[in-house]
């Protein structure tokens, strides 16, 4: 940890003092929200095939992610600010590794899936609704004590590009052509 990490999760960091409300809200962001999403791909698949093309984006812009997180948690000991007694924990959590923040990682390469992929009319939507959920995601992490803000600026950004990644694999290996022209099995003829 440098000093400006720990100094900055300070000033993020909810006190003993914080009010009851912001941390009801900060524990249902950071149990909830991320749910919420996933489920919210359900409907959006009923939306046509471009939308179809865009949730299969956020699944894969997803595997990316959790993969390349994995694999840096495995290589990258860190520890979690409460096991170094810094702060004030929100909500009990094990002391598992938390570089890369896996929620912050997950929630940008939702977001990601979901801009990236975008129709280009609707890309500015999905950047106002999708980039503030997993932002959200990261602060109640860092709020309720369990992350560190490299934590989570790291899992943002490592989801962001695992968003990116996902839609240059699609177009340089033509998925999304084949994808967009064959016959919606939805529409009825």
């Amino acid at each position: 940890m440098n000093p400006l990490d720990i100094e900055l999760f300070l000033l993020l960091n909810a006190s003993a003092d914080s009010s009851t409300w912001l941390l009801a809200a900060a524990r249902v962001v950071s149990q909830h929200l991320s749910t919420v999403a996933l489920l919210a791909l359900l409907p959006l698949a009923f939306f046509g095939r471009r939308a179809r093309w865009q949730v299969c984006g956020v699944l894969l812009a997803m595997a990316l992610a959790w993969l390349a997180a994995r694999g840096m948690r495995e290589t990258i000991p860190s520890v979690r600010p409460f096991v170094m007694g810094l702060g004030h924990q929100g909500m009990p959590h094990s002391a598992s590794t938390g570089f890369p923040s896996m929620h912050a990682t997950m929630a940008a390469a939702w977001a990601g899936g979901l801009c990236w992929f975008a129709a280009p009319r609707w890309r500015w939507a999905w950047v106002a609704v999708a980039v503030p959920v997993a932002v959200g995601i990261a602060w109640s992490r860092v709020y309720l004590g369990l992350h560190f803000p490299s934590d989570m600026g790291t899992g943002l950004l490592l989801g962001a590009v695992s968003g990116w990644l996902a839609l240059t694999l699609s177009d340089r290996l033509g998925l999304a052509r084949r994808f967009l022209a064959t016959p919606d099995p939805l529409k009825a003829h």
